[in-house]
């Protein structure tokens, strides 16, 4: 019996990694879900989704097919409209309504938090961050032109739609603010005061329940590096964001200035505690841990981290003469990082070695919540060239780095080419090890056991509504569209959730668009894990057949 169950699993798995069930969950010009009366959707985003599977999406409805309507955020489930234009903005005084939402994203936790404009009944208007509450109560963040804890005074902040940028290509909002499972934010932003000299960057956090509050700002002192140390810059990442873990605790770089401070030790890696303050990680000129005691780092770059507090950061480190070294990957706890990888390690799956071409050995580190690291890199080697000298490496469950897919590899109807890693900035890991990614046109997950699979791209058949027809009829996909990397943990939305389902935007001719959900490299619930345990245990003496 033992081995039928085994044998059960085996084929419970196969069926369910089979079959590639992408199922629509709103298209352009077909019946909102959740609407006082017939509404249609209107320019459809990117979707994120957490991991009770409920999805969340930006969208305009209106009552007629036609371009227009209200910009509303949309969660599927009970809750329905998260808020919309025209409605009451939470936190203002009564007759502020919202004019434009943007960057909605849903944290894999439960809570959503967008960026509005909205317009105050004096007829200004002003822009901020909206976030809901664990029991989704949606409540003001921020608000633009407000005095913030810990700011200097006379300084105000700045206006935060200022940095909102859609990706008109593929509908992707880049996010300018990052949402823990708390409902908790994370900004980056500008001080303003009278004089425009006085202008600063800052990083603001409502972490660790103690309310919005400065973490740090250029100009700002930092003791933890050197006495009179100020920061000269903080380094953002690629989207402006900043990590923010459900302990409220998030990670920077910034270059530093002061007496003393030369080339050699002008940066720092920081941990904002918002029980024990700014923490200095790491600055250059230490010894790089684990490569040797001639090995220094010389710079920071794309740290996060979990809700553990484990946290993963690219290194570049010289020698004690100033050479370079090259790069390298660390993970770990502050005061306990460890090298994943560095430059002229052998690079695992392939005969090469991890190398520094053309710019950079390492790109898109992330980190989940068992602590496990995934990134891209670049490699050479016998028979290495343009065409497949990257790939995607991510550690098991032992903590031992696997390829999971290298350019130039063969698949089914396809060839990955040398833009493989066009963007390396749309990679996501979930928390059971699977990792997800666009490249070459198409999106890719793999399942549990580490095989990739190819879930949908340009060209494949989608059913789009056409607004002529009350039936979806299949269409050729134009490009689709996922969330931004993440680790899962990091306070950025995902497409990719725990539980290995996947949602993503496509657009096909026509300007159709569409929020799909597939379910390929999903882990079958218990309940139809039985019951097809049950059936395979029931018809064992077929010999033949299929899943």
């Amino acid at each position: 019996m033992r081995i039928l169950i085994v044998l059960a699993s085996v084929l419970i798995a196969s069926c369910a990694y089979g079959a590639n069930d992408i199922m629509p969950i709103a298209l352009q010009f077909s019946p909102t879900l959740r609407s006082p009366g017939m509404e249609y959707w209107k320019d459809l985003r990117i979707p994120t989704i957490d991991n009770d599977g409920q999805i969340a999406f930006r969208a305009y409805v209106d009552d007629v097919m036609m371009d227009g309507g209200d910009n509303s955020a949309y969660r599927t489930g009970s809750d329905g409209f998260i808020a919309r234009a025209g409605q009451q903005a939470p936190g203002l005084p009564d007759g502020a309504r919202f004019t434009v939402l943007t960057n909605l994203q849903i944290n894999p936790s439960g809570p959503a938090a967008f960026m509005g404009r909205v317009q105050l009944p004096d007829g200004s208007e002003a822009s901020g961050i909206w976030a809901e509450s664990t029991d989704r109560s949606l409540r003001l963040a921020v608000l633009d032109g407000t005095r913030l804890q810990g700011a200097p005074e006379g300084t105000i902040l700045a206006p935060l739609d200022n940095t909102v940028a859609d990706n008109a290509l593929n509908r992707l909002a880049l996010p300018t603010f990052t949402v823990n499972g708390h409902g908790e934010t994370a900004f980056f932003g500008r001080l303003d005061s009278n004089n425009s000299a006085d202008s600063s960057l800052a990083l603001f956090s409502e972490g660790g329940g103690h309310g919005l509050r400065l973490v740090a700002r250029t100009g700002m002192d930092v003791p933890q590096f050197a006495p009179g140390a100020t920061i000269y810059n903080i380094e953002k990442r690629w989207y402006s964001t900043f990590p923010l873990n459900d302990q409220g605790k998030t990670i920077f770089t910034a270059t530093i200035s002061g007496p003393g401070i030369n080339e050699a030790h002008t940066q720092g890696l920081f941990l904002d505690d918002p029980d024990n303050g700014l923490l200095l990680l790491g600055r250059s000129g230490q010894p790089a841990p684990e490569v040797g005691p001639a090995a220094r780092l010389a710079w920071f770059s794309s740290p996060t981290l979990n809700n553990a507090g484990q946290m993963v950061f690219i290194g570049t480190h010289r020698g004690d003469d100033g050479s370079e070294l090259g790069q390298g990957v660390w993970t770990g706890t502050s005061g306990n990082f460890h090298l994943v990888a560095r430059t002229g390690d052998p690079a695992p799956g392939v005969d090469a070695t991890f190398s520094r071409l053309p710019a950079a050995s390492f790109n898109s580190p992330l980190i989940n919540g068992h602590g496990g690291v995934a990134f891209t890199a670049n490699i050479t080697g016998p028979g290495v060239d343009e065409s497949n000298d990257s790939g995607i490496w991510a550690q098991d469950a032992d903590g031992h780095l696997r390829l999971v897919v290298r350019e130039g590899e063969l698949f089914p109807s396809t060839q990955i080419t040398d833009d493989f890693f066009f963007d390396p900035h749309q990679i996501l890991l979930n928390n059971r090890g699977q990792v997800a990614f666009l490249a070459g046109g198409a999106i890719w997950a793999t399942d549990v056991a580490g095989k990739i699979h190819r879930i949908v791209g340009s060209g494949d058949l989608l059913p789009f509504h056409h607004g002529f027809t009350d039936t979806p009829a299949d269409a050729p996909v134009e490009f689709v569209g996922i969330s931004p990397t993440t680790g899962g943990e990091e306070g950025l939305g995902t497409s990719f959730n725990d539980r290995g389902e996947l949602v993503f935007y496509a657009y096909s001719q026509g300007n159709n668009t569409g929020v799909f959900l597939s379910r390929a490299v999903a882990i079958p619930e218990p309940r139809a894990l039985a019951l097809l345990t049950v059936a395979f245990l029931t018809f064992r003496g077929r010999r033949n057949g299929g899943c």
